[in-house]
């Protein structure tokens, strides 16, 4: 529960490095969520587990800004 800070740091083919923006993301007490496989290849999972219902927005953004893709989950009870 609290307060995360997270940026991503990529490296590019020609080995210099790229730093994302940081970005604050505020974990609510009995919320989990884990993306796997880290680091990501070419596709990853995204798991939340959490013991009530709730609805959660999603959006993928590259490192330079750009929304990549935007959802809209409702997770029900007992799913996860």
């Amino acid at each position: 529960m609290g307060e995360n800070y997270y940026c991503l740091v990529i490296l590019k083919p020609n080995s210099s490095l790229a730093f994302t923006k940081i970005i604050k993301f505020t974990k609510l007490a009995g919320i989990r969520v884990t993306v796997t496989p880290i680091p990501v290849p070419d596709a990853f999972t995204i798991h939340f587990q959490q013991g009530t219902p709730a609805n959660y927005n999603l959006s993928l953004v590259s490192a330079d800004g750009k929304i990549i893709l935007k959802s809209k989950y409702s997770i029900q009870q007992g799913e996860a």
